[in-house]
């Protein structure tokens, strides 16, 4: 856009230009690693929100409900020996969340656990957040994986020029909203208990 169509644009265009959510919003680690634990612990770790703009942001916080992921894809950027388990090239993980019910977002105002907390940031402040595992009971050794989806409520979707091969014509397709993930690791290990035994004649 040039200086003369910035100045002839309306006030509507101007907001529903393409952005960056991270131009916007800002966390301070994008990977909450548990690391090793036996079942039936809590454990939280903080997660810190920063607002960059200069207007409010109605942001919301989730919990991502996707069943499986590529290992590949969620990993490949990480140094295995970062990891609490490893893995294998190729295939699949799945969602420990959708199978264990075990993440949970502490609210800041009243401290209760939820699966989603919608929340209103100043302009250039930040917010904290404690995100919570309960880790499984009925479980003695599993890889636990999930994510936190971070959106901004009132942004509205992208729009992308796409070429119709069928007609030859240029149209408009909405993808999705932008969001932050977080990836959020550990691994349930229980070590096997040994009874020892002192015989005697």
């Amino acid at each position: 856009m040039t200086l003369t169509d910035e100045n002839n644009a309306t006030e509507t265009q101007l907001e529903n230009r393409p952005f960056d959510i991270n131009d916007i919003l800002d966390v301070d680690s994008n990977v909450i690693n548990y690391g090793q634990f036996i079942c039936g612990k809590i454990l939280g770790s903080t997660l810190l929100l920063s607002n960059l703009g200069e207007t409010d942001q109605v942001i919301t916080l989730n919990l991502n409900k996707q069943k499986i992921y590529d290992c590949d894809e969620i990993f490949g950027q990480y140094n295995r020996e970062e990891l609490p388990f490893e893995y294998t090239d190729g295939t699949e993980i799945r969602n420990s969340e959708v199978d264990y019910n075990c993440w949970f977002i502490e609210n800041p105002a009243n401290k209760e656990l939820q699966k989603q907390i919608t929340i209103k940031i100043s302009p250039k402040t930040q917010q904290e957040f404690i995100i919570v595992i309960k880790a499984p009971k009925t479980k003695l050794v599993s890889r636990i994986v999930s994510f936190i989806d971070i959106v901004i409520d009132d942004a509205l979707p992208q729009t992308e020029k796409q070429l119709s091969h069928k007609s030859h014509e240029v149209v408009l397709k909405e993808s999705k909203k932008q969001k932050i993930e977080v990836l959020l690791l550990g691994y349930l290990d229980n070590p096997p208990i040994k009874c020892t035994r002192q015989l005697y004649n």
